[in-house]
């Protein structure tokens, strides 16, 4: 687990301030202290930083990579079912940005952040199952995977009266919203890109994608070859499973 938030165009946030917000939340989740890392882009637009799991939990995940004009990271399940690059390595995720959007399979949240140009991407996978936050800050933006981190800094902690209204009959918060007011959660299937505090979205999956599939004819050995790489992929690197546990419901009964 890697907890995050960046900041983009917000003076008054920190990354010092910023990590002091993840490791708050972080210590919630049993995270390691000793993992928490953040940054400041050269030009102060941009401040980052993160909490995660540490090595002995982490397992074959390498959260964050920080190279000399950039900085890396994920929190999730990153997949190429292709197998070109290995989605839980940040390195290669910072390698192979450009191949990430529209690609990678699983539940996830990657970002990349270009410390020159001071740009940062964010992309969430086809269903956002692992989902992030934005909220405005003045002209800028924060964003983080924690709508605590995002309320504890900006303390937003009035209620949004669609994304309440909405849980309590439907089961959750309808649209972009969430349970909290001046929070908003970004769409799955795209990639984000925040620069100078502007946000543009790019999504690659979504009902518009439909029809563009719906000519395409995928025979069942392909289906079964795709499902089999992308399965392989997910647990290249995980020692054998003695007993799976996926968070359901069944499961977590069964453990209790």
């Amino acid at each position: 687990m890697h907890i995050y938030a960046v900041a983009s165009g917000c003076a008054e946030l920190s990354a010092g301030r910023l990590a002091h917000a993840v490791e708050s939340v972080g210590r919630e989740f049993d995270l390691d202290p000793l993992t928490t890392w953040n940054v400041t882009s050269p030009g102060g637009e941009i401040a980052a930083a993160g909490v995660h799991h540490g090595g002995d939990r982490a397992g074959h995940r390498r959260y964050v990579h920080h190279g000399p004009a950039s900085v890396a990271w994920f929190d999730g399940l990153p997949v190429d079912g292709d197998a070109r690059l290995d989605g839980c390595d940040a390195s290669a995720l910072d390698e192979h940005w450009g191949l990430c959007a529209g690609r990678l399979e699983g539940a996830f949240s990657a970002v990349h952040v270009d410390l020159q140009t001071e740009r940062v991407q964010v992309v969430l996978d086809a269903l956002a199952q692992s989902p992030v936050y934005l909220a405005r800050v003045g002209s800028g933006l924060l964003l983080s995977n924690s709508v605590r981190v995002i309320t504890s800094l900006l303390d937003l902690h009035s209620p949004d009266p669609l994304g309440v209204s909405s849980f309590l009959g439907l089961g959750w918060a309808a649209d972009d919203r969430v349970l909290n007011g001046g929070v908003k959660v970004l769409c799955g299937g795209a990639c984000h890109t925040i620069d100078r505090g502007a946000l543009q979205t790019d999504q690659s999956f979504g009902p518009h994608t439909i029809p563009q599939l719906a000519g395409e004819s995928v025979g069942h050995h392909g289906l079964a070859e795709r499902l089999t790489a992308i399965t392989r992929g997910a647990v290249a690197g995980v020692e054998r499973v003695g007993c799976a546990l996926t968070a359901g419901r069944d499961t977590r009964v069964l453990a209790a």
